[in-house]
């Protein structure tokens, strides 16, 4: 065992226990609920809604432990900040009534949950794509099954809400868990998507941000020049979201050459990805970096959605609009994350494995099926109602 894992083996079977067991001298407190997560610096778009569901009904205490925001760049130090946020936590945790994740969260399984607590997972995606957790225990990806042993995982949640019946089975393996935990309650996130006027601000919204970003270029607005917009929004490519990376034969200029004068090109990369994507300067009045913008706003100013692997797909299935699969690496990545549902038999769109293909798929988007795109969203978003919310907010303040 190396010096690394000697450390994160004290820490999750001594030290972080200890903190939580001293913690629980301390009376539970129902009326408290813990939002954590270790990668977001502020609540993340499943959390947000609840969290405001719950301020707006009153008699709660809302409490958050979220990732460091700030970071020094000196190694020691910063994995000494995320130390004392672990330990907040476990601090936190144990007396609080109901914690709610949307990430997998080392410190929440290291200790028994105490009795009546309750633990929501969230997730951060929709639907069930890719695998992910104890479904891909051993393959490139995920971790081997000694680490898994060593440091178990999801063994703590009293609910999974998910969005739709269907998909219950994917979330029970990739945690491990009795499907019963796992409800189809819907995706606070999705509820967005329901409300027509803030599907109509979705290119608005989106204009402002870039705007902000590049304030000595000519509003956005005035670049697309009424042209529809194509977004391409790919997951990342890696073995772990430390060497995560974004790499792509994708020849704009040729994509500039054909569609140009009808559309703008839109990329947003996972935000884990480093960005790997150039736009040569002939490109300039035809792509448009909009990393890290809102999801939910790009999906809405989306007149099409060009992507992978990404789970964004089940989000965009809600807005009842084309979608293209560019998968060039379909082969690699298959036999790297693999897939719940045989891809080619899954996805909603044409599948593209060359830029050539791309092109076809990219002119015969007038002509897509839209009830392809219906039947999928009928089979795996329909507990997503603009409800979502309000029934997960319900759970929790029941008695």
């Amino acid at each position: 065992m190396s010096l690394t894992q000697s450390i994160r083996y004290f820490q999750y079977h001594v030290t972080w226990p200890l903190v939580y067991r001293l913690g629980s001298l301390r009376p539970v407190d129902r009326n408290t609920v813990l939002f954590a997560d270790s990668f977001s610096t502020t609540l993340t778009d499943n959390m947000r809604p609840v969290y405001d569901a719950l301020q707006a009904a009153g008699g709660y205490t809302l409490k958050t432990c979220l990732a460091p925001r700030h970071r020094t760049g000196k190694r020691l130090l910063d994995k000494g900040l995320e130390e004392l946020q672990t330990l907040r936590f476990l601090w936190a945790y144990s007396t609080a009534g109901t914690l709610v994740l949307t990430e997998t969260h080392l410190p929440a399984y290291c200790v028994k949950r105490r009795k009546g607590v309750r633990c929501l997972q969230l997730w951060h995606g929709s639907g069930a794509f890719k695998k992910w957790g104890y479904s891909i225990v051993d393959n490139t990806f995920g971790a081997d099954r000694k680490t898994m042993e060593q440091f178990p995982l999801h063994n703590c949640y009293t609910l999974v809400p998910v969005s739709a019946a269907e998909v219950i089975p994917a979330y029970a393996d990739a945690f491990h868990c009795a499907e019963d935990l796992i409800r189809p309650l819907g995706i606070p996130k999705t509820d967005v998507f329901f409300d027509p006027a803030f599907v109509d601000r979705g290119l608005d919204t989106l204009c402002q941000y870039y705007d902000e970003k590049h304030p000595g270029e000519a509003p956005l607005r005035r670049q697309i020049r009424g042209r529809k917009v194509l977004l391409y929004a790919p997951t990342f490519r890696g073995d772990n979201i430390v060497s995560a990376h974004f790499d792509t034969p994708l020849d704009l200029e040729a994509l500039r050459q054909k569609f140009g004068d009808d559309y703008v090109f839109f990329y947003k990369l996972h935000p884990y990805a480093k960005d790997g994507f150039q736009v040569p300067a002939s490109c300039r009045d035809f792509a448009f970096n909009l990393s890290g913008s809102p999801a939910d706003a790009a999906l809405c100013a989306a007149d099409a959605l060009i992507t992978d692997y990404s789970s964004i797909i089940f989000e965009y299935s809600l807005l009842d609009r084309p979608m293209v699969f560019y998968a060039y690496d379909l082969a690699a990545y298959t036999e790297e994350r693999n897939f719940y549902y045989p891809y080619r038999d899954f996805v909603p769109g044409p599948i593209a494995e060359t830029q050539d293909a791309l092109e076809e798929a990219l002119a015969g988007l007038d002509a897509q099926d839209p009830a392809v795109v219906s039947a999928f969203r009928a089979k795996f978003m329909a507990a997503c109602d603009g409800q979502s919310t309000g029934r997960i907010a319900k759970e929790i303040t029941k008695a």
